[in-house]
Parts: C-alpha cells; sequence; structure tokens
C-alpha cells in the first residue's frame, strides 16, 4: 500500500458479517435476534475459539446509564465460574454499541424444546430444573439476580443422562432496567409471563424473584403451558400482581402433589411465603424426586412362638410321677431348640441388609435416607470429581447391594466438583517464571499478544487471560500478554483536523494512515471524524492507523416541482436544503428546473428554476 491511503466505504448500518471488532472478534454468522440485542457467532482470533457476541441494539445503547450498568453488570457475571452457567469473557463497545462475549454452547433452548414437545415427562422436567437451579444459586452465593428466567434463557445440549444445562443472560436484564424510562413500557414486554410481581409493582427484587420465574418455566414444562395468558401484556402483568397461580396439578392430572405443592410455594406472590433462593429451592425440589419409593419400612423378623403340645385329658395316677417328669423334661427342651433356632436365624440373616445407594444423591438429603432404613452416615473428606457434581455423593462403603448390618453405618464421600485452581498474578513476571508456575498449578500457558508498553521491560508479563485470582479448571489455557519493551511509536491525536493535516501527522510517527469516508451532518467535509487506535497508543513501526475523514453532509434528491407556483417551488426546494434562483416570472409556473428531479446533491447546493 506504499504511503497513500487506503479508502474503505462504510455505510450508515453496514453489515457485521466478516467484521472485526475490537481487533479481536470475527463475526461469522447471525445466531438470535431479540428485542435489546443481536447475537453473533464470532472466532476469538486471539485465543482461536468460537465464542458468541452479543451487541446491543442502538435504541438502548444511545441511554448513558443503560451502558454503564450493562458495563458494570458484564463485569459482575464475569467472575461468576459454574457449569451451569454460561460463562462472560470480555466486554466494550463497537462503534458506540457495547457489546458481550460469552461461552458458545451448541446447542437448544428450553424454548425449541417446548416448542417442539409442548410439554415434557416429570422426571425430565425435574433434571432440567435441577440444573437450572443450580445455576441460579451459585449467582445467588455472589449476590446476583438474574431477572429474566425464561425458557430462551435456558440453554440445553446432550440428552438422557449427558443433558447438561446452561443459564444465559445474567445481569442483562438489570442493565436494560436501569436504562429504562420507569414510566414506559420498559424491556419486561417480551418475558411478562415469567416476571414475578415485585418487578412489575416496582417492589424489592431479591433471589426470590428468580425462584417465581423458575417455578413458572417448571409450571410450563409439566403442564405445557404458562400460568396466565391474555390478549396483551399489560394484562397478563395484571394477572401476575393480582391472581394466584393455579395448581399445576390441575392441568395435568396425576403429577406428584408434593411437587404441585412445591411449584404453587415457590410460585406465591408473596416473596416472602417463597423459599428465599435457589438453593432452597433446588434442596426442596430434589426431595420431591429422591425421596425413596415404596421404601423402607424396616419389619422385624416374626417371632416364632412355640407352644407346648396339647395335653389330652388323662387321670394321672399318684405315683406315676416320673412320666410327668420326662413330659417336662422333653417340653423345655423342645422351647430351648425353638428359641436356638430363632437366635440362629437372626445372627445368619435377621441382622443383615442390603445397603441403599446414597450415589450422586445431595449430601443435605442422605443423613434422612439413611434414617429411613435405620442406619446411620459418617461422612470422609470429600474429593474433587470431573463427573459427579459438588456437593452429591461421590462414594459410600459399604457399596450399594452389599450386606451390611440393618443398623450399621454408611461411610460417604462427597465430590467437591472439579478440580479448581486460582490463577496467580502474573503481572512483571519474566514469561519464563510465568510458565513455571502456571506448571506447578497444572495450567497451560500460551503467549497470545505482544506489544509495546513502557511499564515492563522487554518479555514481562503485562496481563493473562482469565485474570490473577480467577477460578479455573486443571489444564486451562492462561492467555499471557507479554511486553515488546519501551513503545517505539504513539499513535498522535488528530480527530478533528483537515485530512492533510492529519496524514502529515501520522506519517511523522512512521505510521501508516488508512483513510475511509463517512457522511456526516455535522462535521464539515475534509475533517477527521474518528481514529483508530486511539491517540496515545503505543504501537511498532509502520502500523496502519485508520482514520475516518467526513463527506459532509449526505446528498438529498432534487425534489420535482414542475407545474408548481413559484411560491410553492421555493418553499419545497428550501426545506430539501437548498439555494433556490428564479429566473422568468415570479409569479408565474415553474415550466423547467435544473438539475432535473430525482438527481441527488449535498445541502446548500444551487437549484435554478424558470417559470412562466
Amino acid at each position: 500500500m506504499g504511503d497513500e491511503p487506503v479508502d474503505i466505504e462504510v455505510g450508515p448500518a453496514g453489515p457485521l458479517i466478516g467484521r472485526l471488532v475490537d481487533d479481536r472478534y470475527r463475526v461469522l454468522e447471525p445466531i438470535a435476534v431479540g428485542g435489546m440485542a443481536r447475537v453473533f457467532l464470532a472466532e476469538d482470533e486471539r485465543l482461536e475459539r468460537r465464542v458468541a457476541l452479543k451487541i446491543i441494539d442502538d435504541r438502548h445503547a444511545g441511554d448513558p446509564r443503560f451502558a454503564a450498568g450493562f458495563a458494570r453488570e458484564a463485569k459482575t457475571v464475569a467472575r461468576l465460574s459454574h457449569p451451569n452457567v454460561v460463562a462472560v469473557f470480555d466486554q466494550g463497545c463497537h462503534d458506540g454499541l457495547p457489546y458481550v462475549v460469552m461461552e458458545y454452547v451448541a446447542g437448544r433452548t428450553l424454548r425449541d424444546v417446548l416448542n417442539a414437545r409442548r410439554r415434557l415427562p416429570v422426571a425430565e422436567a425435574l433434571r432440567i430444573t435441577d440444573q437450572v437451579l443450580a445455576g441460579l444459586a451459585a449467582a445467588h452465593r455472589c449476590g446476583l439476580v438474574h431477572r429474566d428466567v425464561k425458557p430462551e434463557n435456558i440453554l440445553i445440549t446432550g440428552d438422557g443422562d449427558e443433558l447438561t444445562v446452561k443459564v444465559a443472560d445474567f445481569g442483562l436484564a438489570h442493565a436494560v432496567q436501569a436504562g429504562s424510562d420507569a414510566t414506559g413500557e420498559g424491556p419486561l414486554l417480551a418475558t411478562v409471563a415469567y416476571v414475578p410481581p415485585e418487578l412489575l409493582t416496582g417492589g424489592r427484587v431479591t433471589a426470590r424473584a428468580d425462584v417465581y420465574s423458575a417455578g413458572v418455566v417448571l409450571f410450563e414444562m409439566v403442564t405445557g403451558r404458562v400460568p396466565f395468558d391474555g390478549p396483551d401484556p399489560d394484562a397478563v402483568a395484571a394477572m401476575h400482581v393480582e391472581r394466584v397461580v393455579p395448581a399445576a396439578g390441575s392441568l395435568r392430572p396425576g403429577l406428584p402433589a408434593d411437587l404441585d405443592a412445591l411449584i404453587l410455594r415457590c410460585t406465591r406472590r408473596d416473596p416472602a411465603a417463597r423459599p428465599p433462593d435457589a438453593l432452597s429451592f433446588g434442596r426442596a425440589l430434589r426431595g420431591v424426586r429422591g425421596r425413596p419409593v415404596g421404601a423402607a419400612r424396616r419389619v422385624s423378623p416374626p417371632t416364632r412362638v412355640v407352644r407346648p403340645p396339647r395335653q389330652r385329658r388323662a387321670s394321672w395316677r399318684s405315683g406315676d410321677t416320673a412320666g410327668r417328669g420326662l413330659f417336662g423334661q422333653f417340653v423345655m427342651v423342645a422351647v430351648l431348640l425353638a428359641l436356638v433356632g430363632a437366635g440362629g436365624w437372626w445372627l445368619a440373616d435377621g441382622r443383615y441388609t442390603q445397603a441403599p445407594s446414597l450415589l450422586n444423591r445431595d449430601a443435605a438429603e442422605v443423613e434422612g435416607i439413611a434414617a429411613a432404613y435405620g442406619m446411620a452416615v459418617e461422612f470422609t473428606a470429600p474429593r474433587f470429581s470431573q463427573s459427579v457434581p459438588e456437593s452429591r455423593v461421590l462414594a459410600q462403603d459399604p457399596d450399594p447391594g452389599e450386606r451390611m448390618p440393618r443398623d450399621g453405618v454408611i461411610t460417604v464421600t462427597v465430590s467437591r466438583g472439579p478440580e479448581r485452581h486460582e490463577v496467580p498474578g502474573l503481572r512483571g513476571l519474566s514469561l519464563a517464571e510465568a510458565e513455571r508456575l502456571l506448571a506447578d498449578l497444572q495450567l497451560a500457558a500460551e503467549v497470545v499478544e505482544r506489544r509495546w508498553h513502557d511499564g515492563h521491560a522487554e518479555g514481562e508479563v503485562i496481563d493473562s487471560d482469565p485474570p490473577g485470582g480467577r477460578v479455573v479448571h486443571p489444564g486451562t489455557v492462561v492467555g499471557l500478554t507479554v511486553s515488546r519493551g519501551p513503545v517505539p511509536a504513539r499513535v498522535p491525536d488528530v480527530t478533528g483536523t483537515d485530512e492533510a493535516d492529519a496524514l502529515r501527522a501520522v506519517r511523522g510517527e512512521g505510521l501508516r494512515p488508512e483513510v475511509e469516508r463517512r457522511y456526516s451532518p455535522t462535521v464539515p467535509a475534509g475533517r477527521v471524524l474518528g481514529q483508530s487506535p486511539p491517540p496515545g497508543t503505543g504501537v511498532a513501526l509502520d502500523t496502519g492507523v485508520r482514520l475516518t475523514v467526513s463527506r459532509g453532509p449526505a446528498p438529498v434528491p432534487v425534489p420535482d416541482v414542475v407545474g408548481e407556483s413559484v411560491a410553492s417551488a421555493l418553499e419545497t426546494l428550501t426545506e430539501a436544503g437548498f439555494e433556490v434562483v428564479v429566473r422568468g416570472d415570479a409569479d408565474g409556473r415553474v415550466v423547467r428546473q435544473d438539475p432535473e428531479a430525482g438527481r441527488s446533491l449535498p445541502r446548500g447546493a444551487r437549484v435554478t428554476i424558470v417559470a412562466r
């Protein structure tokens, strides 16, 4: 390209497909369009992974309160790491539109599942809800409330025992609500079927709001419909505030009574009457799902009653004492033999039973389950597990089905979940030191960027991704940004200057200007509207600096005024932004105009009309 600027035509709302967002995320294809954002599949070119890129609608991006709230919520959610939550990797702003970079989940939404099947088997609905609540519980422990739990925000991969559920869009609803006009319709219309009453009435929003929404989602999964439906969102909102959610069992006969009662409890209008958070909801749900069925009344072995043989009525002679003695001895021996037999049965079989299975049960449930069998539980030190979720039983002794005393003790080992390590602080370390430290923690190091930095010597770590303090799985690749040494060149500030001056300034720093041109109603033609990288950025020599230069106001089509009176033509052309020259009879009608109608000219251009 040499020293010549590169002209790139950019329309007012050019397509994002193929574009590079923030010099990192290559937009590949659209995934979804919602009421306040568009979601794209993108490639993170630094870490070479697929991500979901959510770009907020400019309708919301123009609100500074929303932009600030969105950035704050994205940073908060990025600290949340849980297998049932869609991870947030990054956030920023592209062409004035806030965006967030999330984990890409190649699956389907719960809405897709319900659209295809209408309602689900109870066991499947409980499996899905259990994982939804696990994700929400992790958020609630961090002080986060989702505020927009609905089937569209529940992502599903796999089937059966391999089914995995992830909750998406934490915090986004809150950011929108914080930036919306309190007197307007707000963003609740699209999801009003799941919104708790306190969110509609301006009440205090706590984790109990998510409990309500999750209860409504569970209601829909088992009945095939939402509790309230109406002609418009306002009518549905009024029902949430004024009515009691109907019993799910009334719409699905045969639904377990305790599940029906739990759904009613979680969807009560008064937040204080609901479980306090998703953890409590989940424990109650697992009690419904995990109660031993038909179990376990302890039945003692039948007691054998040994009766002596019926005595025939006989008249014993007074001298027959020897016969009576023999008979008494016989009875005593029979009784002793019977007692020995019963005791032998008890010692050989009656004291023992088969160990019940506590595997994969929640740790909070196992003592109650064991007690139902007359047994006790002892806990050993928890262990990490890649396959068994945190707080679930990983192992037990005796194993399920093994013989054990009826009043025995089952030793259980609870899972700590997948092994995690905290990323250490690496800033200022040499690359070799950082690699050794990460290897000691079973983490991998990868240099993802080398850049100039005045504050770090060549070879020192500037930053890491994930950052220091983030808890991650063993084997996680930690991306390192490494210093190339002090900055050889800095991008000059040329915004607002003439194009020629800007080109000279950029070239004077040893950098290469690249020019794109764009219409602007406010900036005169030939002046620089914007630049990238920003002023002051340290870069290598011969780095390209993109300059956006104003074309001035966009062209306007010339109206057709032939046949109009001169006065009317003047008004029409002046309102369109043109300077008008009148030739001929000022009181006549226009017979010709130059330029002709339909031709596009800049505002302020001259249009001549001829009148007779």
